[in-house]
């Protein structure tokens, strides 16, 4: 099984995001908790990644 790549949800409020992307492979899912923040610029940035394996 080729790996396969997920965007669980994003929810979005003003300039703050979080987003969980879910990476799937043979034997695991690779979950990351992404909190993101809108810069002056109008770009989102990554300020923190919380990850976690889990197994099938």
């Amino acid at each position: 099984m080729p790996r396969q790549i997920f965007i669980d949800y994003i929810d979005e409020s003003g300039s703050i995001a979080l987003v969980k992307i879910r990476l799937e492979s043979a034997e695991n899912y690779f979950i990351s908790y992404n909190s993101l923040v809108l810069d002056i610029d109008g770009e989102w940035k990554l300020i923190n990644n919380l990850a976690v394996v889990e197994s099938k």
